[in-house]
């Protein structure tokens, strides 16, 4: 089994998951555990976010980049408002 990675919230994706009511919360939590564990699972972004990954959960969309030891999310939020 592959080692999992540490994952690293920016102070923007900590606030935004802070302010998700709890259930969302716990489904979010859920998903940087995979995304630790396989962060390959999220869709690589193009444009001005190319270089970067998304991954769906549910409405929300957890934006992120990966490196050999660790995961950064930079946004966690709605996909209204995610890319813009």
């Amino acid at each position: 089994m592959p080692k999992a990675r540490s994952v690293n919230l920016s102070r923007e994706a900590e606030k935004s998951l802070k302010r998700l009511e709890a259930h969302h919360q716990e489904l979010i939590i859920a998903a940087l555990q995979a995304l630790g564990t396989d962060p390959l699972i999220g869709k690589a972004l193009k444009g001005k976010l190319a270089g970067r990954r998304s991954f769906r959960v549910g409405m929300f969309r957890i934006v992120y980049t990966f490196a050999q030891e660790s995961i950064g999310v930079s946004y966690i939020a709605h996909r209204k408002d995610v890319y813009r």
